[in-house]
């Protein structure tokens, strides 16, 4: 029998999915909730922990089962709903016990490249004009030299063909986008990409950018890789779109840019510092488009976060490598 803490309202939500998962594989689970005493540690043993979005939001639910994980003795694997398995610090303590953590990679990954595809063709058919001239009450079409270019036949650049990067190429594809994706490991056969090339390469494709999304992790390789330099050989005009990690970009550097007008636009939903200030200068520049970090929203996250977790409780329960297991 495995024994799993998971919140009462996800158990009830999935109740017919997890139970058919669990048959199936025929495992014996036993769940366990939280007290309904907001004030009552858990203290009934479990092997394994799924953490879901609304234990992580009611503060003393997810400070019992932070303490639930921590300290019980008979706890030995955690399932989280995010990606970054850095997000929070009592996981080393956790890792250093033994006790294995999965993470949901791919879960919110196309509605990540959902909301990359909306900020670019929000650049590129001027939406932001559009959007001006409505609350103006102004008529006035866009003509002339004014017109928006052709989308076809540019060039997006994608620094990390992930999950979010694969995605979005293939989005892009269709609309005869050239498609460059950087990532350490060679071409697979399901790149829709034209080009895969490794990260060393940023510097060789950013002259030839109109479009560069930040898809990557932020590590010690990739903090600050968008510095004034790098950022001075983009195409002029070319437009930014971060959709990862703020640290990616020299922020100074590219305020900088966006003022001269070297740097044509930015879509930006994650900054050095959250929330972003309400002094920064991003808020009321005319051609920023500012997400609170929010660009992996979508309805139907939770499940796909139940799906990783189900498979994962089949490889728990057999002792092998889980999906998305953190080191």
């Amino acid at each position: 029998m495995i024994s799993i803490l998971i919140s009462k309202r996800v158990q009830h939500l999935y109740a017919e999915r997890i139970g058919a998962a669990t048959k199936a594989s025929g495992l014996t689970v036993r769940f366990v909730n939280l007290p309904e005493d907001a004030a009552a540690p858990l203290t009934t043993p479990i092997d394994a922990a799924l953490l879901t979005l609304d234990i992580r939001k009611n503060k003393p639910d997810f400070a019992r089962f932070v303490i639930a994980v921590s300290t019980i003795p008979t706890f030995k694997w955690l399932h989280i709903p995010g990606s970054g398995s850095d997000q929070f610090d009592w996981f080393p303590a956790l890792l250093a016990r033994g006790i294995k953590i999965s993470t949901s990679t791919g879960a919110n990954a196309e509605p990540v490249a959902v909301t990359a595809l909306m900020g670019m063709l929000m650049f590129a058919r001027r939406a932001l004009f559009y959007a001006e001239r409505q609350r103006a009450h102004e008529w006035y079409q866009l003509l002339g030299p004014e017109m928006p270019g052709d989308v076809r036949g540019q060039t997006a650049v994608i620094v990390g063909l992930g999950h979010v990067g694969g995605h979005l190429a293939r989005f892009l594809k269709p609309l005869g986008v050239r498609v460059v994706g950087l990532r350490r490991s060679p071409r697979k056969p399901e790149d829709t990409a034209d080009i895969v090339d490794p990260p060393d390469r940023l510097h060789h494709w950013l002259p030839q950018c109109d479009w560069l999304f930040m898809t990557c992790p932020l590590n010690a390789q990739t903090r600050h890789i968008m510095d004034a330099r790098a950022l001075a050989l983009l195409k002029p005009g070319a437009c930014f779109l971060n959709l990862s990690r703020g640290e990616l970009v020299d922020e100074h550097a590219l305020i900088a840019g966006l003022r001269s007008g070297a740097i044509g636009g930015a879509f930006m939903d994650c900054f050095e510092s959250e929330p972003l200030p309400k002094t920064s200068p991003l808020w009321d520049m005319p051609n920023v488009i500012v997400s609170p970090h929010n660009a992996s929203a979508a309805t139907g996250n939770e499940s796909r976060v139940v799906d990783i977790f189900l498979a994962n409780l089949q490889r728990f329960a057999r002792n092998e490598r889980l999906v998305n297991q953190v080191g």
